[in-house]
């Protein structure tokens, strides 16, 4: 008979309502996989029913193992002795032009209403610091008879809008008081929640400052139409002491607020604002910077007391020539090494930690017990004048050229080379 004749099957094509499907998935997937791609270290701010409803205190985008390039980038020395400046007029204001001086004579409503500002005191000493520096709003409020004020000032040769706080005379002479210096963090009272949107506990005398009548939306306000007209500049919140913890708060608020803006924290003296929540907040921020300049034998760095209480941000630790002198003979009369000859001039020390990591702590007992006692045995009838701004920026301006720090502690070295192009790598 005959043999049939072996055709190989017809393939199967899929109806068009399958290929439809099936693309539309690989579609959605190729869509997913590039969302994941764009929310790492995402600047996005939780929606505000999120933070309503309390289901996330804070996303996180950065971190201090996983910070952004700008989180720790360390300010030049000319740029802090500038913010360390303006501070100091801003403490002064009122010597220099007098009780009755309204820096709100100083704001320029146009640019031809600056030539006839810069005769004044207070003008000249400001374009001392900054020739070209301006005065763009000042602000005052009252919280239980104690004045919070704000300045902002603008200059485009440094290209940032500097906003400096200040309190009182007598909070900023004494930034913690009484039993203030033992309050205890308590995340679950309202008056040390920040903000409904940012549920972190904080201190409340710093929060009620800060929140005192419409300052923060009238500080805000001529940030935003500042940064409108000049879009390629920097936000810096500074301060000392009482004002330093304000402008911790008003940098982080205004960060969080508007993800699209670079905002650097430069303080001087200041106290313990929160615990770990509130760390972690600020360094979830990949557009704040926060920098802390701190004598090692200012005490009221270390206030709050308590173990919850933690500083924010990077540290910048100045030992001036005295300090260092007696941490050395103190160190020395206790490990029993040969005292040190009087004739030898200790320079002044600066050190900076990245996010505190490595500075002498309750993990150190050593180095922790020698700091504490130098603030305790340095400052006393002298603590006023350690703490005051004046001094603070006596040792920056001593810590000039090859003093001034580059690199954060334990960073510097050329650390473990290898792989493509002998990268460093550091060992954890």
């Amino acid at each position: 008979g005959k043999t049939a004749k072996l055709t190989p099957p017809r393939p199967r094509t899929a109806s068009k309502k399958t290929l439809g499907s099936t693309r539309r998935a690989t579609s959605a997937k190729k869509s997913a996989k590039r969302k994941t791609r764009k929310t790492k270290h995402s600047t996005a701010r939780p929606t505000p029913a999120a933070a309503a409803a309390g289901k996330d205190k804070f996303i996180i985008r950065t971190s201090e193992q996983d910070p952004s390039l700008f989180q720790v980038e360390l300010p030049a020395r000319d740029e802090i002795l500038v913010h360390s400046r303006i501070c100091n007029v801003m403490d002064m204001y009122m010597k220099i032009g007098g009780v009755s001086f309204d820096f709100n004579d100083l704001v320029c409503d146009s640019e031809d209403d600056t030539t006839s500002k810069e005769c004044h005191a207070v003008m000249s000493a400001l374009q001392e610091i900054v020739p070209d520096i301006k005065v763009e709003g000042f602000f005052r409020e009252y919280d239980g008879g104690e004045r919070i004020e704000a300045c902002i000032l603008s200059s485009h040769s440094l290209r940032q809008f500097i906003v400096c706080y200040r309190g009182g005379t007598s909070v900023q002479s004494r930034p913690v008081r009484g039993q203030d210096k033992y309050v205890k963090l308590d995340g679950n009272a309202s008056d040390c929640i920040l903000h409904p949107k940012h549920p972190v506990a904080v201190m409340p005398s710093f929060r009620n400052a800060y929140f005192a009548g419409d300052l923060e939306e009238n500080v805000f306000f001529v940030l935003n139409r500042l940064a409108t007209n000049n879009p390629f500049c920097d936000v810096v919140m500074t301060g000392h002491s009482f004002g330093s913890a304000i402008a911790t708060l008003g940098a982080t608020r205004y960060a969080s607020l508007c993800p699209h803006m670079r905002v650097a924290c430069s303080v001087f003296g200041s106290p313990r604002v929160g615990g770990e929540d509130f760390c972690q907040f600020v360094h979830s921020l990949p557009n704040l910077r926060v920098v802390r300049v701190e004598r090692s034998d200012d005490a009221y760095t270390c206030m709050p007391e308590g173990a919850k209480w933690r500083h924010a941000g990077h540290s910048i630790s100045i030992v001036p020539p005295q300090a260092a002198a007696f941490s050395t003979a103190l160190i020395g009369s206790v490990v029993g090494a040969p005292a040190a000859s009087e004739e030898a001039e200790t320079p002044t020390k600066v050190v900076a930690y990245k996010f505190d990591k490595g500075k002498p702590g309750p993990s150190n007992f050593l180095l922790q017990s020698v700091s504490e006692l130098s603030r305790m045995v340095m400052p006393l009838g002298s603590l006023g004048k350690v703490a005051e701004i004046g001094s603070y920026i006596d040792e920056i301006e001593k810590a000039g050229g090859d003093k001034w720090v580059k690199e954060f502690a334990g960073l510097v070295g050329k650390g473990i080379k290898s792989g493509l192009d002998n990268e460093q790598r550091l060992v954890v």
